[in-house]
């Protein structure tokens, strides 16, 4: 009796597995299709009906499957959608859910900057650029982006003007 209870236990197990893959499966297809949607019109406001699906569809697959390595992937996919969107309050909260639960991601450094970014140039909240650059530049000081970063950081919240005049005293300095 033990021995079927055993038997009938991992059957089930299996078939549960088997039915996880395939609706993983199905999922990745069906982000893909949408993936390709998006690409081909270059602009998620083309059809933004799409970004959304693609938005819904990505944040579920996070949700369902948080483990499988493409999930970082879709989050921040998702976070450029949101930003191309100009939904920057879900594009800058999708991109920290990338580096705080995917550390290892390839472009966890990436999501932190556009965490930054987005605060700099989308919202012009210098504070919070200035935090999110800062963070970026501790987390990953060897990172190609470390140097823009810095230079960023060098001329956060400065007035246009005083800026091209800033560099015009320098070109200026270089030729003297």
């Amino acid at each position: 009796m033990r021995y079927w209870f055993l038997l009938f236990l991992s059957g089930g197990l299996l078939a549960s597995c088997q039915s996880s893959r395939n609706e993983a499966q199905a999922q990745q297809e069906a982000l893909q299709a949408l993936e390709m949607q998006l690409l081909t019109a270059q602009d998620v406001n083309v059809d933004p009906e799409v970004a959304q699906a693609f938005l819904e569809k990505s944040q579920a697959y996070v949700q369902a499957f948080p483990k499988d390595s493409l999930a970082p992937s879709y989050l921040f996919k998702a976070a450029e959608v949101s930003r191309g969107l100009r939904q920057f309050g879900d594009a800058i909260k999708l991109a920290g859910q990338v580096w705080r639960e995917y550390p290892e991601f390839e472009k966890a450094p990436d999501a932190v900057f556009l965490q930054g970014f987005i605060y700099d140039t989308d919202l012009d909240d210098t504070l919070n650029a200035r935090k999110y650059y800062e963070r970026f530049l501790e987390k990953y000081p060897e990172h190609p982006f470390a140097v823009n970063v810095i230079e960023l950081l060098s001329v956060l919240g400065k007035d246009p003007e005083a800026l091209i005049r800033e560099f015009q005293a320098k070109d200026q300095a270089k030729r003297d």
